[in-house]
């Protein structure tokens, strides 16, 4: 006994069947994006402004669309302005278009590919970078393990063996005469003075 209700945006009451083919690609295309931005590898806001180029080349070929798929297309991109230009806002009937430099649009979805493609060839390069200076790494690390461990036993063979005890307390014996007999000599030079 429950009435489900669904609810419609229009930009006006009288909205023309082109104004609402407008909505409806746009409700599909923001369906389309959603499961493309699903489908990439954490790259969304990167490939955003691609994407809207796309959607507004293939929805608006001439460069005019309607006022809410501009706003989107913005919201989504917020250079977009920037990068086609000031857009023109005109009435046709009852409802409010864009009008919009389709070329510019273009010369960007252009440079948008190309940074994008410049992008993955560093991030490509950098990969393989990271793959081969690990693999030297690796290598660096176990010829350095190798010539520590040689070291390291010529140490220890050197280190043990014996050491003459009497031969060094003699030596130490020696040096503190050596420096008591030069301490006593300066203390004769400065009571001579």
């Amino acid at each position: 006994n429950f009435v489900r209700l669904e609810l419609i945006e229009s930009s006006s009451e009288g909205d023309s069947e082109g104004s609402q083919a407008d909505g409806a690609d746009e409700k599909s295309s923001d369906d389309d994006a959603k499961q493309a931005s699903g489908d990439s590898d954490g790259e969304n806001e990167e490939d955003e402004p691609l994407r809207v180029a796309n959607h507004l080349i293939a929805r608006a070929p001439d460069g005019e669309c309607n006022w809410d798929m501009w706003l989107s297309m913005l919201r989504r991109w917020p250079r977009l302005q920037v990068k086609v230009g000031s857009p023109e806002f005109f009435r046709r009937g009852t409802e409010l278009r864009v009008k919009f430099d389709a070329a510019a649009l273009a010369a960007a979805k252009v440079e948008l590919e190309q940074q994008r493609q410049e992008a993955k060839e560093r991030q490509l390069a950098l990969k393989e970078r990271m793959k081969q200076g690990a693999e030297e790494f690796i290598k660096e690390a176990e010829k350095r393990r190798a010539m520590m461990g040689s070291r390291m036993r010529g140490f220890l063979l050197t280190s043990n063996r014996p050491v003459d005890s009497d031969e060094e307390e003699d030596r130490r014996k020696a040096a503190n005469e050596k420096k008591a007999a030069e301490a006593a000599r300066a203390e004769a030079k400065a009571a001579e003075a």
